[in-house]
């Protein structure tokens, strides 16, 4: 069944209408509100209550128009929408604020008629944002259709079931479409954020070029292979230092080294899987080492809800902290996305390095 964007326009006006007759009075009264037009392309067999839920306690700190798009697999002939708003009250206040959420149900086969349908839905003079989850709704010719209206485009490379391919694949987006983020590399921030923090210290950062060994270890399946997460921690960490990869690499039980070049030094970066309980495809320690005397080590390593941090110095003693570090969940993860619009470039290098660094692991 087809659907028409003016029907769908006027079924938004009258659930405002709906939502309007039932406020209790003028100091009650709702407010509509929308900063920008989000597109979600899921696959249909997504979870539909949870995502509603992430979107409804999202639009609560990046109000928006919301439009839903569940693909089904095969040449079904379903072209359906549906209507609703999210409304809540902010603390202190007695005012209403309401976003609204369009649901569209389509099949492979009729998702080429999406365009069509979404441009009368997108709110003008407002950023687009396009945020696709799975890996079979992102191959799908739609998803770069779709991508030609956002001005930032997530998406989700963990979900994907090989990383060399996702992340050359997500590399060919970025040169392909602007604003291009992921939300693996999201989860990376705290992790970044600490190590940046640990060479704000003017010691430890003269001790910076001393560096000649990295060590990066992961959690999950073994048989899964290295995660996306583990590829863009090396290749940030290599941008980062100056490392090169003019050298070569071997395999051996639960992971891989490579043999790397810092000026006229030979450095090495290992990245191995290691038994850790409850962290599923994560990262789980990045250890930081310097090859001479006296020696340096910094060592991040997750544990639990925690990521702990220890700092060896040349004298022997250990510096320790303990910084509180909850898996991230879309809504924090996106909260964040939502407020950069211009280009990541730290992201876009550290993914060009990662992907090359997949390419010679494989």
């Amino acid at each position: 069944m087809a659907i028409d964007p003016e029907t769908l326009i006027r079924q938004i006006d009258e659930l405002w209408a709906s939502l309007a007759d039932h406020s209790p009075g003028e100091e009650q009264a709702l407010m509509r509100a929308c900063s920008l037009t989000l597109l979600v392309l899921v696959n249909e067999e997504d979870d539909l209550a949870a995502l509603s839920e992430t979107l409804a306690e999202l639009m609560q700190s990046h109000p928006s128009r919301a439009i839903l798009i569940r693909v089904a697999a095969g040449g079904d002939e379903r072209l359906e929408a549906d209507v609703k708003a999210h409304c809540w009250m902010p603390m202190g206040r007695r005012q209403q604020i309401c976003s609204e959420q369009i649901e569209i149900q389509v099949s492979e086969r009729t998702a080429p008629d999406l365009p069509s349908v979404l441009l009368p839905l997108i709110v003008s003079d407002l950023p687009v944002v396009l945020w696709c989850r799975g890996e079979r709704v992102a191959r799908l010719p739609v998803f770069r259709q779709l991508s030609a209206f956002a001005a930032r485009l997530i998406v989700d490379v963990r979900e994907f079931r090989g990383s060399r391919d996702a992340l050359s694949w997500l590399s060919d987006l970025s040169r392909s479409a602007s604003g291009v983020t992921d939300l693996s590399w999201a989860r990376l921030t705290r992790w970044r954020e600490t190590v940046a923090q640990v060479f704000e210290n003017e010691a430890c950062r003269q001790r910076l070029p001393e560096l000649t060994a990295v060590e990066l270890t992961y959690g999950g399946n073994a048989k899964a292979g290295i995660p996306a997460s583990a590829y863009l921690m090396a290749g940030w960490l290599m941008n980062c230092l100056g490392w090169s990869l003019d050298g070569g690499s071997w395999s051996e039980k639960g992971g891989e080294t490579l043999v790397l070049r810092h000026g006229d030094r030979e450095v090495r970066m290992g990245i191995h899987h290691a038994e850790s309980p409850g962290l599923g495809s994560r990262l789980a320690a990045v250890d930081l080492k310097s090859g001479g005397e006296p020696p340096f080590e910094i060592l991040l390593r997750r544990v639990e809800d925690y990521l702990d941090l220890e700092l060896s110095t040349e004298t022997g003693s250990a510096v320790s902290n303990r910084v509180w570090f909850p898996p991230s969940s879309d809504v924090a993860l996106l909260n964040e996305e939502l407020k950069i619009f211009a280009p990541d470039t730290v992201f876009h290098a550290a993914l060009d390095t990662a992907t090359r660094i997949s390419e010679r692991v494989a």
